[in-house]
């Protein structure tokens, strides 16, 4: 069985990644049909005490993340009036945060923009004006 034939078979109708085609805005896709509708609904469905990731000491489950997540989510909404397509810059080195930050940010329809920590001023400046980020997020010095 090559590559195109196992695809075949895993998406094809009543398989677990069944795919079928839909129109979305005019335009022809494939969709999962039992694929979670959402982000949100992805995070949510695997929910577990099972270890998500760590760094260095520190090591979180599914459900702390989620947790911390859904908390930012709504400081996100209350705070900073973040809505649903709204671009939300995420400005951090690879700290525990950035995952729970995209989490939060695309758990709410918003849209994760990724700034490279490493990019000097006028990039990062560049990057805001081109994207129309509304928030930035940053975390921890170093």
């Amino acid at each position: 069985m090559n590559r195109h034939d196992v695809v075949g078979m895993v998406t094809s109708e009543k398989a677990p990644w069944e795919l079928q085609e839909v129109e979305v805005k005019g335009a022809t896709q494939k969709w999962f049909v039992n694929g979670p509708q959402s982000l949100r609904q992805l995070y949510e469905d695997n929910l577990s005490d099972e270890p998500f990731y760590a760094y260095e000491d520190e090591c979180y489950t599914f459900q702390e993340v989620y947790r911390m997540a859904a908390s930012l989510a709504q400081q996100l909404q209350s705070r900073y009036g973040v809505k649903h397509g709204d671009r939300v810059a995420i400005a951090m080195r690879n700290y525990p945060e950035w995952p729970i930050a995209l989490e939060a940010i695309t758990s709410i329809g918003a849209i994760a923009v990724a700034i490279n920590a490493w990019w000097q001023p006028e990039e990062i400046d560049y990057a805001f004006k081109l994207t129309g980020v509304t928030v930035v997020m940053r975390t921890r010095s170093g």
